[in-house]
């Protein structure tokens, strides 16, 4: 709670722990029950995008990863003893564009490089 109490002393907004987000989460969940709504989605990649600050776009043709570049991109973390931390896939007219997260900087500018992708924002 100290970090929440300084930055209430700061003006800014208190940081969420987790266990208040989920609560929120639960409310949320109910009050959609109440109304005939389908609950809020939140699937693995978008937890993923919000968990990891550094997030790469890829762009791939619409018919998605071929198996070279899939096989590429796990060689990749392979060599760097990390686990594919996968984001979303969000098709566009020019292709696929698939988002891969990372909790290191010059890992994810590696990735970028190799793989001609970009950084981006995570959406919310």
């Amino acid at each position: 709670m100290a970090v929440d109490d300084s930055r209430k002393r700061e003006g800014k907004p208190p940081l969420c722990d987790g266990r208040h987000c989920a609560g929120l989460l639960a409310l949320l969940t109910s009050m959609l029950r109440e109304c005939d709504m389908p609950p809020p989605r939140i699937t693995k990649a978008v937890m993923n995008e919000n968990k990891y600050p550094y997030i790469v776009e890829i762009i791939v043709a619409t018919e998605g990863l071929d198996v070279k570049l899939s096989r590429q991109i796990v060689q990749f973390h392979k060599s760097r003893q990390i686990r594919p931390r996968h984001g979303r896939a969000i098709a566009r007219q020019h292709g696929l564009r698939y988002h891969w997260c990372f909790t290191d900087l010059l890992i994810a500018r590696d990735f970028a490089e190799q793989f001609g992708g970009e950084f981006c924002k995570p959406m919310i």
